[in-house]
């Protein structure tokens, strides 16, 4: 099983920002033992800043607001949320 969700939400220099990570984990019974396993692998920059919200690919390239919702749903609220004030 996999999953998409945000990270924890950073301040730098005036900007917020949270990395968007693919997560997973399995096992499985051989014989007596069980074996498991598990992943985590980036899939979006989210930043935000005076100009609004940016999100950025691991390669850089720039993602739109549609394309982040698909990786998961209403993450882009969620985030959008965060960035105007956690501490609020």
């Amino acid at each position: 099983m996999s999953e998409v969700s945000l990270g924890k939400v950073m301040m730098a220099k005036g900007f917020r920002v949270a990395a968007l990570a693919r997560s997973g984990a399995g096992a499985q019974m051989m014989g007596e033992r069980i074996v498991g396993w598990g992943r985590k692998d980036p899939v979006a920059i989210l930043i935000a800043g005076p100009d609004g919200i940016a999100a950025f690919a691991p390669d850089g390239g720039v993602l739109s607001r549609a394309e982040i919702e698909a990786l998961a749903p209403d993450v882009w609220g969620q985030f959008a949320q965060s960035a105007r004030g956690q501490d609020a």
